[in-house]
């Protein structure tokens, strides 16, 4: 496309890119609704837990490892959806 390669295009100006489509992405009318219950989920709170309690209080290494756990599992279900669509597509 206008006679560059992606190759040709310097690195900062691809991670530049990358960004703002990050941004993008996580700003759209279908997932930026979804950051507060994801947060509450990972903080391992609810409303009335917030409502309760004036101070926020939450064990890290409890939250990291719900965290973790949750990124793995979902990594786990798009790698075998890849790995399948390769496998079909081959």
């Amino acid at each position: 496309m206008f006679g560059y390669e992606f190759s040709e295009i310097s690195f900062s100006l691809s991670l530049i890119v990358s960004f703002a489509a990050g941004t993008l992405s996580f700003l759209s009318p279908c997932v930026l609704p979804i950051v507060p219950p994801y947060l509450a989920f990972m903080a391992g709170s609810s409303i009335s837990n917030v409502k309760s309690s004036s101070v926020f209080s939450t064990n890290t290494s409890w939250l990291f490892s719900i965290a973790t756990s949750f990124v793995f599992g979902l990594s786990t279900v798009f790698i075998i959806l890849g790995l399948a669509a390769a496998a079909i597509g081959s």
